[in-house]
């Protein structure tokens, strides 16, 4: 009888929390979050349950990530800033569906990740119910009161946003909605998944769409014919205008270095904002889709021919889009060149890929390309202002190394750090061909 009275007691149980589980429902905004625990993960990897009632009194933020992503884990060091700065007003909590074994590599490996001070939620099944999403980093601010108050992309998750809603209850960012039932809009018909089975079914298309809110897509990708099992068509997601140019010229392979913004006063509409804070806003306002479809029958011509075709086609679909006129130019400019000055200092680098920023702006790399190295001078043309086409004569294209940079502020230091793999930048002029745009 005993045993009996155990045995149903332990199902009565299960059975409240099998209940309770299944009764999370996508949250609305402004709807109060339900009193859940929450098991976390700290510093010292220890682990203690929280629940979301005693929280309250401070704005949360979950910043969710997985393992997969490096962009995620580059930011934590920001996230560690914004905690310490506030201290007791605000919590953050990293949130993943990765388990403590997903994670054991990164944990030997990575060093933001081994250093990180923030509370880590591990193999969550509860708060991503709450607030589904489709791509990641994906954020989550609680208001003091346990209420949903935004979920958004982490470059909203700034300073100054933080203070402004602190001081003034004011959100001033565009929210992300990665699923309809706590979305006020749409999706755009580029998302849709009826739209998208019929465009598939159609010979030939080219859409135009504002940025997108859903999806998970790479930002370029190529769009294969089923039949011919060939690329029919590319598909771009998210860029500012002159992203969408460049990713066009990549992706045909045209030798055109940079696309030039030319003779125009007002620059809003092609180059982002400095300003960290407005960055989220000016990205929902600037940046968009565009998938171009060509007809079988294009499928016979040469794969040069056939990038021709595609390249003049996208090109006269942004242009009328845009009230653009693009065309292509060559000259004489200065370019910033990537060259091999002592082939005795790099190595190859084993071990899994990792690219890193601390917060003190070191850049930590294992087992990476130079594509890591084009990423950092990208990032300091955009501090700096400048716009220089990169041209890389290192003849490293296949060598894998790593290093653990200094805080990169102007050229100079960057050289000075790029000496330690045997490769220096130096500023030359060369012939150059460019996509030159003008307003009409």
């Amino acid at each position: 009888m005993k045993i009996k009275f155990i045995a149903l007691l332990i199902s009565i149980i299960l059975g409240f929390f099998d209940i309770s589980f299944s009764q999370l429902k996508q949250m609305s905004i402004g709807e109060s979050v339900p009193n859940i625990n929450l098991n976390i993960r700290l510093k010292d990897g220890k682990e203690t349950n929280i629940s979301i009632d005693s929280l309250k009194g401070k704005l949360i933020i979950f910043d969710f990530w997985n393992r997969y992503c490096a962009s995620c884990i580059a930011l934590f060091p920001k996230m560690e800033k914004i905690q310490e700065k506030f201290g007791d007003r605000v919590k953050i909590f990293l949130v993943t569906k990765d388990s403590k074994s997903d994670l054991k590599s990164l944990f030997e490996k990575s060093r933001i990740i081994k250093e990180n001070k923030l509370p880590l939620i591990i193999n969550d099944t509860i708060l991503s119910k709450l607030f589904p999403y489709k791509a990641v980093p994906f954020h989550v601010w609680l208001d003091e009161d346990g209420r949903f108050l935004a979920g958004t992309d982490p470059t909203s998750t700034t300073e100054g946003n933080i203070a402004k809603y602190l001081e003034d209850k004011i959100v001033d960012f565009p929210f992300r909605f990665d699923e309809n039932s706590f979305s006020v809009y749409k999706k755009r018909l580029i998302e849709q998944e009826a739209y998208t089975n019929r465009l598939k079914s159609l010979p030939a298309y080219s859409i135009i769409t504002p940025r997108s809110i859903l999806t998970a897509q790479s930002p370029v990708a190529a769009i294969w014919d089923s039949v011919s099992n060939n690329i029919s068509g590319i598909s771009i997601y998210n860029e500012t205008i002159v992203g969408l140019y460049s990713s066009i010229m990549s992706h045909v392979k045209y030798d055109m270095v940079k696309v030039i913004v030319k003779e125009e006063k007002d620059s809003s509409l092609f180059y982002p904002p400095q300003n960290e804070d407005s960055l989220t806003k000016w990205n929902y306002l600037n940046t968009y889709c565009y998938e171009l479809k060509l007809p079988s029958l294009y499928s016979k011509y040469s794969s040069n021919d056939y990038d021709s075709i595609m390249y003049n086609k996208a090109q006269s679909d942004l242009d009328i889009y845009f009230n653009i006129k693009s065309f292509r130019e060559e000259f004489f400019d200065t370019c910033l060149i990537i060259k091999r000055i002592d082939s005795k200092i790099i190595k190859d680098a084993s071990g899994a890929s990792i690219y890193e920023k601390t917060a003190e702006g070191k850049y930590y790399m294992n087992n990476c390309n130079m594509g890591c190295i084009n990423f950092i001078i990208s990032e300091l043309q955009r501090k700096t202002h400048t716009n220089y086409s990169v041209i890389d004569e290192s003849g490293f294209d296949n060598i894998r190394f790593s290093i653990l940079l200094n805080p990169i502020g102007n050229y100079i230091d960057l050289n000075q750090e790029l000496n330690k793999l045997g490769l220096g930048i130096f500023f030359e002029k060369r012939n150059i061909k460019a996509v030159v745009l003008k307003m009409k």
